[in-house]
């Protein structure tokens, strides 16, 4: 990622990919940011599908058997939270190895 304003980067990786990692006001306020925000279930959507667009669970169904069961646990879990504002918990995983020889078994 690139910041706009400063054309400076963020968080573009790992040491061990040679990337320099810099945790600064930029990365922890864009965090802090994506966590403030609120996301809603598109109702309208997800009312079409399971009413008048139930062709499309049996396109589904049909041609993508794979993913089916994905796709009703998928509509489920949408009516679950149908109304309702959702926050999505952002974070950034880092680790540093302060060792060169460090192996995980």
């Amino acid at each position: 990622m690139t910041n706009i304003v400063d054309h400076k980067s963020l968080v573009t990786g790992s040491a061990q990919h040679n990337h320099k990692i810099n945790l600064n006001d930029a990365t922890y306020d864009s965090i802090n940011y994506l966590n403030s925000q609120s996301f809603e279930v598109n109702s309208e959507l997800h009312n079409y599908i399971v009413n008048e667009g139930n062709y499309i669970i049996d396109y589904i169904r049909e041609h993508d058997n794979k993913n089916y069961f994905n796709f009703l646990l998928t509509l489920d879990i949408a009516k679950t939270y149908l109304n309702q504002n959702i926050y999505l918990n952002v974070n950034i995983y880092f680790v540093y190895f302060l060792m060169e020889d460090f192996r995980v078994f």
